[in-house]
């Protein structure tokens, strides 16, 4: 009996960070990095996996700032959606780029500081809400 209301209770937790009240649900689409050559400017890439998110990350340099720029982008929506640069796919010890800004399209975030990515090495895609993984990737 314990056993089916523990997944009972997860499963509820799962369908309400699908529930289509989060991210925007309009594609967006940051465009390429202007004005920077990106093949020379990345500093790492990685691919985002996972059961609700799916797309490319890359961190460049502009100018002395860092940025992450996703492309090929989608996802499920979720309530309170968030970017992190994370030291694990669980975000025990995150860096927060803010909210998703759509459930599809490229995206761009600036990225405070200078975090060491040897430390920060994922970047995952996290309902904050409910504590659920989305998505994310290690860096190359």
């Amino acid at each position: 009996m314990k056993t089916f209301f523990t997944a009972l209770i997860a499963l509820l937790v799962l369908a309400a960070c699908t529930k289509k009240n989060g991210s925007s649900e309009v594609p967006v689409d940051d465009g390429k990095p202007k004005g920077v050559v990106i093949a020379s400017a990345t500093i790492a890439q990685g691919t985002i996996i996972g059961d609700q998110a799916n797309g490319e990350a890359m961190i460049y340099n502009d100018n002395g700032k860092l940025q992450l720029f996703i492309s090929k982008f989608s996802s499920n929506n979720g309530p309170d959606l968030r970017v992190y640069l994370s030291t694990d796919q669980s975000a025990s010890n995150f860096i927060n780029l803010g909210k998703l800004k759509s459930v599809s399209g490229d995206q761009l975030y600036d990225i405070p500081g200078n975090p060491n990515l040897a430390v920060h090495k994922f970047v995952v895609i996290w309902c904050a809400q409910y504590a659920v993984y989305f998505g994310g990737g290690q860096w190359k």
